[in-house]
């Protein structure tokens, strides 16, 4: 039996470039998530430190507290407070005042957020106040990597589109996008995660 003893993503950054073990952990992150969605559950506080690794390179999403399950009759869940992570959530969640359409498309956003953070090792819109940071996710002014890559960005730019009807609406989509299909596939025959194979 596995055991989360390498704890969560966050304290978890440590190796040295390449896409391979960003692609890893994103494919995962997908995989588990759309097993939520197809089941018509929202997380809503995705983020590192509710990702969790096992010794075997396994992902598994944890803290389901706050997390909403959405009616078969319904595409949203109306929710009248905010409710999560801010750095995680997407512009149409920050504001205070107005309720929230709650779609599994929050949670495509916050595994975007995600994928840049496991890639580049930072933050996609982190500033040095928190103003400067709400606006440039309300912005969606994500910070230019030095080094980016190709495969990780475009998954990335498939979950941080500013209107949430551009945005890819679950993640039972994303497992489709074409540089992550063919890990999702492999995670679904039962390859372990450090036996994939890369193309």
């Amino acid at each position: 039996m596995e055991s989360i003893i390498e704890g969560c993503l966050r304290n978890n950054l440590r190796w040295k470039g390449g896409e391979k073990l960003p692609l890893t952990y994103i494919s995962q992150l997908i995989y588990g998530l759309s097993y939520l969605h197809e089941n018509g559950i929202i997380h809503r506080d995705i983020k590192p430190s509710n990702l969790f690794l096992t010794d075997a390179f396994r992902l598994v999403i944890g803290d389901f507290d706050i997390a909403g399950k959405s009616l078969p009759q319904y595409d949203t869940t109306r929710r009248t407070s905010k409710v999560g992570t801010e750095l995680y959530m997407p512009p149409e969640s920050l504001d205070d005042y107005e309720g929230e359409n709650l779609t599994q498309s929050r949670d495509v956003w916050a595994s975007g957020v995600v994928m840049y953070y496991v890639t580049y090792k930072r933050h996609p819109f982190l500033e040095n106040s928190k103003m400067k940071t709400n606006l440039n996710i309300y912005e969606v002014r994500i910070h230019e990597p030095t080094s980016p890559f190709q495969k990780c960005d475009s998954l990335i730019a498939a979950c941080l589109k500013k209107d949430p009807n551009e945005r890819v609406q679950n993640a039972c989509l994303l497992a489709e996008h074409r540089n992550i299909r063919d890990l999702i596939c492999q995670l679904e025959a039962g390859i372990l995660p450090r036996q994939l194979s890369f193309f």
